[in-house]
C-alpha cells in the first residue's frame, strides 16, 4: 500500500477476501509498527495475521485498504488470481457433553478439524462457571492425526462430582500450535448425550477354505465415546443368519470391525447378498442401524497382515509441493511404503523414498518440478527356505 494523501495516517483498515467470501478484517496501527504515522507518499507492506482456508485450485484474492476518511476510494482495491495450496491448521470446539457415570460426571469435548491439514497432540480443556482456576487441561492424541473435516471427542480423565445445582456453565476449549482462527477455539454449548452407532458394511472374507469368515463394520457417529457399551450385532448373508453380543469401546468418529463366530458357505459365483445390523440400549438414531452393503475381501493364508486402513496416513506437504525442502510425513504401520516422483519425460522416474518396513517416514522431496505422489500398500510373501 501507499499513502497518496497529503497528510500522515496513524490507522488503516485492511481487508482481504478469497473468491468473494471468507472476509478477514484487520486494523493496522502504524504508530505501533513503525513508531510513527505513515508519511505522505510512503510505501508500506502489511502481512495479515490470519491465514485463509483454501484447497488446491484457482483462487481470486481481493485486498482492500482504507483509512476511514478516504477522499479517493478508486485505488483502494486490488485483485489477483492465483493457484495455491493451503496448509492451514484450525481446530474448533463444538460442544461439551456431560454424562452421569455412577456418582461422577464424565466430561467430553466434541471437536472438529475445520482446517486443511491433519492435527494431533494439541491441548484440550474445560472450566466451570467461567472460573479459570477450575480449568482442567489435557492432550488430545491419537495413533493417527485427526483428519480434515472430521469430528472427534476427547474424554477427560478429570471428572466432575455430582452437585445439587448441576453444571449450567461449562466452557470447553482447544489450543493448537499455529491455529488460524482463535474465534472457534472455545464453546459454552452443553449438548445432550447422543449415542449413535451406524452399520457401515458387512465383509465376507474368502480364502481357500470351503467356508468364509464374516465381519461387520460399525462407526460411532454420536457425540460421545462408546466405553464398555454392550451392543448386539447381526447379519444375514445368502440366507445364513449370524449374531453376536459383546462390549465395545469406539471413540466418536471412528470405526471398528467385528467378526462373527459362525462362518458361511463359500459362493461359487462370489456373489453375496444380505444385510447387517447393530443395536444397543439408548440408541439416539435407529435409522442408520442397518446396512445392505455386503462386500467381498480376500485373505491369503501365510501372508503378513496389514493394519486397518485407518492406520495409514499421508499428511499435508510443507511448505509447498514446489519447494526442494518440502517434507511429506507418511505413516504406514507394518507395511511397505514407496514414494516416487514423476518429472518430465527426460528425467524419467526417480524413487524418492525406497520401499522399506517402518512405522513412519519423513524425507525431503528435493525436487525442482511439480510432482505427483502415488500412495499404495501391498502384501509381500516370504518364500520358504
Amino acid at each position: 500500500m501507499r499513502n497518496f494523501g497529503a497528510g500522515e495516517i496513524s490507522t488503516a483498515y485492511a481487508t482481504y477476501l478469497v473468491n468473494g467470501y471468507n472476509r478477514v478484517d484487520e486494523v493496522i496501527h502504524f504508530d505501533s509498527i513503525l513508531g510513527r504515522p505513515l508519511a505522505s507518499m510512503e510505501y508500506f507492506n502489511y502481512t495479515f495475521k490470519r491465514k485463509f482456508h483454501a484447497g488446491v485450485g484457482r483462487m481470486v484474492i481481493t485486498g482492500i485498504v482504507s483509512d476511514g476518511i478516504n477522499d479517493y476510494p478508486y485505488n483502494d482495491t486490488v485483485s489477483k488470481q492465483i493457484q495455491g495450496i493451503s496448509s492451514v491448521t484450525d481446530i474448533a470446539a463444538r460442544s461439551v457433553v456431560l454424562t452421569p457415570v455412577g456418582n461422577r460426571i464424565r466430561v467430553e469435548l466434541l471437536i472438529e478439524n475445520v482446517g486443511a491439514r491433519g492435527a494431533n497432540n494439541f491441548e484440550v480443556g474445560y472450566m466451570i462457571d467461567n472460573d479459570p482456576s477450575t480449568a482442567r487441561i489435557e492432550t488430545f492424541t491419537r495413533p493417527t492425526p485427526l483428519a480434515v473435516l472430521t469430528t472427534a471427542t476427547h474424554t477427560f480423565e478429570a471428572t466432575l462430582s455430582n452437585r445439587s445445582g448441576g453444571y449450567p456453565v461449562v466452557t470447553g476449549f482447544v489450543h493448537a500450535f499455529d491455529d488460524n482462527d482463535p474465534s472457534n477455539d472455545s464453546t459454552n454449548i452443553i449438548a445432550p448425550s447422543t449415542p449413535d452407532l451406524e452399520a457401515v458394511k458387512v465383509e465376507v472374507e474368502e480364502n481357500s477354505a470351503a467356508d468364509c469368515r464374516v465381519f461387520i463394520v460399525v462407526r460411532n457417529v454420536g457425540n460421545i465415546s462408546m466405553v464398555n457399551q454392550s451392543i448386539s450385532l447381526s447379519a444375514v448373508v445368502n440366507g445364513t443368519e449370524l449374531s453376536a453380543t459383546l462390549p465395545v469401546n469406539i471413540p466418536t468418529g471412528q470405526s471398528a470391525r467385528y467378526e462373527f463366530s459362525r462362518r458361511i458357505p463359500k459362493s461359487s459365483s462370489r456373489s453375496y447378498v444380505g444385510s447387517g445390523r447393530v443395536t444397543f440400549n439408548g440408541d439416539a438414531n435407529s435409522e442408520n442401524d442397518q446396512t445392505t452393503n455386503v462386500v467381498v475381501v480376500n485373505y491369503v493364508a501365510g501372508a503378513p497382515t496389514v493394519d486397518d486402513p485407518t492406520s495409514l496416513s499421508l499428511e499435508q506437504n510443507y511448505p509447498n509441493p514446489f519447494s526442494g525442502q518440502t517434507v511429506i510425513p507418511a505413516g504406514c504401520l507394518r507395511a511397505h511404503l514407496r514414494c516416487r516422483r514423476y518429472g518430465s519425460p527426460r528425467q524419467g522416474l526417480r524413487a524418492v523414498l525406497l520401499s522399506r518396513p517402518s512405522d513412519r517416514h519423513t524425507r525431503p522431496l528435493g525436487m525442482q518440478r511439480r510432482c505427483l505422489l502415488l500412495w499404495h500398500r501391498r502384501l509381500r510373501r516370504t518364500p520358504h527356505a
